[in-house]
């Protein structure tokens, strides 16, 4: 499954992130670019209470090592910058203009709760009622495919 997020900056300039998710459990499989270690994604540096990731196999925290792969082509970018945000998907098409910290936020919500964090309820749950107070494509997850989920809560019974 693919979901296409393009920034737009009033000055000509496109960044664009291809994500790529798991068919079958939704985990971030690639589109954040190249990881290039920092200090404050190491596993060992503030490792979350209750985290079961192993230092040695997981060196880096995956949320944050995701997000550093989702923040650095903006790093020189002010925050409340205006951009225009398109998120593409199957057949939909959402864009808004807004400051690009609403944009990356977004992002954000999508990409920590599919990152492979093992503390289930710290990222991989959204809370549907306050689905309203939020952009839309931070619960895309949420409406991707809603037969799926009937089907799967069917299965379960």
């Amino acid at each position: 499954m693919e979901i296409e997020y393009i920034f737009r900056f009033s000055k000509g300039r496109i960044e664009q992130f291809n994500l790529q998710f798991d068919d079958e459990d939704l985990s971030l499989q690639s589109g954040l670019g190249e990881v290039s270690e920092e200090p404050w994604m190491v596993l060992s540096n503030h490792q979350c209470k209750g985290c079961s990731l192993d230092q040695q196999t997981s060196p880096l925290c995956p949320v944050a090592a995701n997000l550093g792969g989702m923040i650095r082509p903006f790093k020189e970018e002010i925050s409340h910058t205006e951009v225009e945000v398109e998120v593409l998907f199957r057949e939909r098409k959402i864009s808004k203009c807004c400051d690009l910290q609403q944009g990356i936020r977004s992002m954000m919500g999508l990409v920590m709760a599919t990152s492979g964090c093992p503390l289930p309820l710290a990222l991989t749950q959204i809370d549907p009622p306050s689905a309203h107070e939020v952009d839309p494509p931070l619960f895309m997850l949420r409406i991707i495919d809603p037969g799926r989920q009937y089907s799967q809560a069917n299965n379960e019974q």
